[in-house]
């Protein structure tokens, strides 16, 4: 293994120069071009002479050369060999995703394979795949999809809290090509679904970053206003032990202009993790008193404070308790 590893990569040069006098194109084992070696083997087969050589069929047949074939349109610089403008190699590779995903149409079916599938060489000399290098190549993706994806992993990459593995990334950049969508906005696990824990945490991830930066730019946020994420908020401790889902619900609070001043409140100023739960607790209790005793906004006063109060000393027995509850109210 270390003698292989030691070992450069051999440079794959191009097989040119037919047998025949004059032919521009690429040969294979036998020194003769794809036309000429049907030829020669055809001949062979007539005369039943399995001792013929090429040079002796070209001596004996002066076959014409031909001129330099037409490029595979993969970009890989073979020539073409079938009816699909597709070299042997990619012909293969082509023939065997076709079987798979059957269409009518030759012209259209290569043309999809090219656009979601195949790869272009990294190196047209030295016909270098990006697989070969485990490499991603995120201008293959259609706007914005590549910006999307190429800025989620600078992101995850930047915090270093966790293992960019090249072969998630490899696999995640494969089936987004492969999918034909041109963006993961509004998905959920950059709309995949894996089985693989590790796979799914670095998608989640990436999802939630591009759908951070899009509201950031945009300045859209389509998620429930009565969800406030505790990462969205300006904490007094750090976010790093914050989890991206941690929030701060205040769905149940069913009276607008209580859930307009809590909401207010916690973006005001710096708060901490525990006091902004401390908060929501004793709100949504308040929410409750106050839902039932029916009282209007611009009527309350000290006794529907006391009926707090009271219930937040049934909840709560111990002094200390009730007196931290009672403040936050």
């Amino acid at each position: 293994m270390d003698e292989w590893v030691r070992k450069p990569r051999q440079r794959q040069e191009r097989t040119t120069g037919c047998l025949v006098a004059g032919c521009e194109r690429d040969h294979d084992s036998n020194g003769l071009c794809r036309l000429h070696a049907a030829a020669y083997t055809k001949k062979r087969r007539q005369l039943d002479l399995n001792s013929l050589t090429p040079q002796d069929w070209i001596q004996n047949g002066q076959p014409g050369p031909y001129r330099e074939a037409e490029k595979c349109v993969s970009g890989c610089g073979r020539e073409r060999a079938y009816l699909s403008g597709l070299c042997n190699l990619h012909q293969d590779k082509f023939k065997s995703w076709r079987q798979v995903n059957p269409g009518a149409d030759l012209a259209q079916e290569v043309e999809h394979w090219l656009s979601v599938v195949c790869e272009p060489p990294m190196d047209p000399d030295a016909r270098t795949t990006y697989a070969e290098s485990s490499a991603i190549p995120f201008g293959l993706l259609p706007e914005p999809l590549r910006w999307e994806f190429l800025y989620a992993v600078q992101q995850r990459d930047l915090t270093g809290r966790a293992n960019l593995a090249p072969s998630y990334v490899r696999k995640t950049y494969l089936n987004l090509r492969r999918s034909g969508r041109s963006t993961v906005i509004g998905e959920t696990l950059m709309a995949q679904d894996p089985q693989n824990r590790n796979l799914i945490g670095m998608l989640a991830e990436c999802q939630r970053l591009i759908e951070a930066a899009r509201r950031e730019w945009s300045g859209v946020d389509n998620r429930d206003p009565r969800l406030i994420y505790l990462r969205d908020l300006d904490l007094r401790k750090s976010t790093a032990h914050i989890g991206p889902n941690a929030t701060m619900d205040l769905r149940s609070i069913e009276l607008d202009w209580i859930f307009e001043a809590v909401a207010a409140w916690s973006r005001g100023a710096p708060r901490g993790p525990g006091q902004l739960l401390i908060v929501r607790t004793v709100w949504l209790l308040a929410d409750e008193v106050l839902r039932s005793r029916g009282t209007p906004r611009h009527l309350l006063g000290t006794a529907d404070m006391d009926a707090i109060i009271r219930v937040i000393r049934e909840r709560w027995p111990h002094e200390a308790t009730q007196r931290k509850r009672a403040l936050q109210n």
